[in-house]
């Protein structure tokens, strides 16, 4: 004869069993009508524990799991966005970029996430990172032009002027009226030899943004490469009269007096 405690303890049973497990983790449990709104939300609070102690572990598990569980992942997602957000305004690039490593393990296809690492990389130096994050993020998305301009300015520093150009031609196609891409593909093509085409894209960032003395003080030097003294000394006097602190203006301005 069976007691109604064990009968009790029986029935209990199948509320408890989990129905699932994936990846090592179990996402859900048969519940009994008779438990109410009250277990269902228990439930909620779980699953976002789950998410919330899977920190560097493999979260894809969850991806499949209906409704309630995307909803609580999405929102993980955007607390481990404003975290790194927040450390990169900060300039704590390191927590920034363990915070942007979270976020990918969430949203493993986001170029803009690989964009926010890969800068956060290039401010702590690590051009090799930066690098790395940059091409993952053009890989996912060719158009995204900032990651074309950043990814120019390693390759610049690593004397790839060739890649560089590349990039930002590429750039330059989808921001044809932005100054600075001209303006870093100058820097290029000088460091190429080909000052021609360095004057032409400093002309050009000139036009678009007039007031730049920098552009002007970068001809200068370009002008005063090819042995045009005249129009060197002219972008230099127009460059310090736009920024009388211009110290590279001034410099070789001088150089021109003697």
């Amino acid at each position: 004869m069976v007691s109604h405690r064990a009968t009790r303890r029986v029935a209990s049973r199948p509320c408890r069993q989990l129905v699932q497990k994936r990846d090592g983790i179990f996402v859900g449990a048969r519940v009994s009508p008779a438990l109410g709104k009250s277990r269902i939300s228990s439930a909620k609070i779980i699953v976002l524990a789950m998410i919330s102690m899977m920190g560097a572990t493999n979260a894809s598990g969850l991806e499949s799991y209906p409704n309630d569980a995307q909803e609580l992942q999405e929102q993980h997602a955007q607390i481990w966005a404003e975290r790194g957000k927040s450390a990169f305004n900060a300039a704590d690039y390191p927590s920034a970029i363990q915070a942007y490593s979270q976020l990918l393990r969430l949203k493993p296809h986001d170029p803009r996430v690989f964009f926010n690492r890969g800068l956060a990389h290039k401010k702590l130096g690590d051009d090799v990172e930066a690098l790395k994050d940059f091409t993952d993020a053009l890989t996912l998305d060719p158009t995204l032009h900032v990651a074309l301009v950043n990814r120019a300015r390693i390759y610049i520093a690593q004397k790839r002027s060739v890649d560089a150009c590349a990039d930002l031609t590429q750039a330059a196609s989808l921001r044809p009226n932005d100054p600075a891409i001209p303006f870093i593909r100058a820097t290029a093509y000088a460091q190429m030899g080909d000052f021609n085409r360095a004057v032409e894209d400093l002309s050009r960032s000139i036009e678009l943004k007039p007031d730049q003395a920098s552009a002007l003080a970068e001809r200068g030097s370009v002008y005063f490469r090819m042995g045009q003294v005249e129009a060197a000394k002219k972008d230099f006097e127009r460059a310090l009269l736009l920024d009388p602190n211009n110290e590279r203006a001034r410099r070789q301005l001088g150089m021109i007096a003697e």
